[in-house]
């Protein structure tokens, strides 16, 4: 849905795009902001490259959701958190050696004019800050319509009595409660998980708009990017699994990630001819939506799975050091793996 609207959005506008040649005078030399050269564009390679980075994705993606259908306590218990942690270290990398080194560059590029640079870099933190807030306030939000804010306080009444009058009927109800603090957790958890979803998707179609126009070193970015899907639809799919919908709603799920980054391709493809990377609407776009994604993903991976998942999971917890040691191990390769792929992509 969030590529469709994209696509819609964006369309219109590249067609606006001149691929003139300008300059911006910079203080020791003039920097180029033309739309360079196509001549060594590959087309067959980059329609091969949608049906590849589409593949890849998807069995990242939808492989990882289907080992939630195991019943085996040996994949529920050891294989699924494992891939989980691994999981983690590559979001978590993503926003760090990813998304944040690229915004920054793109809010730093040259050619971008007027007024965006006089708050320069800052953007890139501004759009992070201003996405993580939104987050937070839409789970706030939620968690106050499905369950919060039964007792409201009459004039005059002190916190103090509000507070004891809720433990008495707390105590009251105790079973009730708890079952309505386990249907909040799994209506919060299915949040969660769609809101990572939705960073995770903004940022795939920037790299399948950056595939599909790419012309130097296309083979190496193409292997980059396809692993680089893989991990996080991992990472994805293990999440969905966990969550208590029916699969086929999590299959659905599932599959808006691995045709994210292919739409995005395509549209860099058609629009190729039209589009100069170095104009202010493109460097605009890409840096502000990247920096929208940091701000999301950047949320989602500390305020929620490392908290949730690992440094207040009853569960985890009660493990034993050997498998906590070996679950922090395979968080910290996710994460050197994504380090790894950045110096290609």
């Amino acid at each position: 849905m969030f590529s469709a609207i994209l696509t819609c959005l964006i369309l219109p506008l590249l067609a606006q795009e001149t691929t003139e040649n300008s300059t911006v005078a910079g203080s020791a030399k003039e920097v180029q902001c033309d739309a360079g050269s196509l001549e060594n564009y590959d087309m067959p390679g980059h329609i091969a490259a949608v049906f590849i980075v589409l593949l890849v994705s998807a069995v990242g993606t939808i492989g990882s959701l289907f080992l939630s259908r195991f019943k085996s306590n040996f994949i529920l218990f050891t294989i699924i958190p494992l891939v989980k942690m691994f999981g983690i270290g590559v979001v978590a990398a993503t926003v760090w050696i990813h998304l944040l080194p690229d915004a920054f560059e793109i809010f730093s590029n040259p050619c971008l004019k007027g007024e965006w640079t006089k708050y320069g870099t800052a953007y890139v933190g501004l759009f992070a800050l201003t996405a993580s807030f939104l987050v937070q306030l839409i789970e706030f939000f939620s968690a106050s319509v499905h369950g919060h804010g039964h007792l409201t306080a009459a004039p005059g009444d002190s916190y103090e009595s509000i507070h004891t009058d809720q433990a008495l009927a707390t105590d009251a109800v105790v079973s009730e409660t708890c079952k309505d603090i386990e249907s909040l957790d799994e209506k919060q958890k299915k949040l969660e998980t769609y809101v990572l979803e939705a960073g995770i998707i903004f940022h795939s179609f920037i790299i399948g708009m950056a595939l599909g126009v790419s012309t130097e070193d296309f083979l190496v970015l193409l292997i980059a990017v396809s692993i680089h899907q893989a991990f996080e639809g991992m990472a994805l799919g293990v999440l969905l699994g966990e969550i208590k919908t029916q699969f086929l709603n999590k299959f659905y799920l599932a599959l808006l990630f691995p045709l994210t980054t292919p739409i995005g391709m395509v549209v860099g493809i058609l629009a190729k001819d039209s589009l100069n990377s170095n104009s202010q609407f493109s460097i605009l776009f890409e840096g502000i939506m990247i920096s929208l994604s940091a701000g999301i993903l950047m949320y989602n991976v500390y305020a929620e799975l490392i908290v949730r998942e690992i440094n207040h999971n009853k569960n985890f917890l009660k493990c034993s050091r050997k498998f906590q040691l070996v679950s922090f191990f395979f968080m910290y390769v996710g994460a050197a793996g994504m380090a790894v792929l950045a110096i290609w992509a």
